[in-house]
């Protein structure tokens, strides 16, 4: 696997990324959905002990568009892809009262063409 893209922001987040307790190295899913915009869903394990439950996952907002742009290919494919969270900004950091999450994706170069 390759890195496929480095830093792509969830754009329209729908989680406050402090109450749901996102954090670095987790695990992301995309999803093409329609008119080619590409679907983030966040994988949280469950919080039970001895790894009891099930894991949820959480419906965080779009990738940007020219990350689905890069993207989209590999998602029509169902390639196999590596998503996970590579920075988080709370709300109280940033100045416009919301939070940011950035992914990485990796996987075959070649499945992009």
């Amino acid at each position: 696997m390759q890195p496929l893209i480095y830093k792509a922001p969830i754009v329209e987040l729908q989680i406050n990324p402090s109450k749901v307790g996102v954090a670095l190295g987790d695990h992301a899913e995309l999803e093409l959905g329609a008119e080619q915009r590409v679907v983030v869903y966040l994988l949280k394990e469950s919080r039970l002990p001895f790894g009891l439950g099930r894991q949820s996952r959480i419906r965080a907002g779009l990738l940007s568009p020219q990350a689905a742009d890069i993207i989209s290919p590999a998602l029509a494919r169902d390639a196999v892809l590596r998503v996970r969270v590579v920075e988080v900004e709370p709300a109280f950091v940033r100045s416009t009262a919301r939070g940011s999450i950035c992914l990485s994706v990796w996987g075959n170069p070649n499945d992009l063409e």
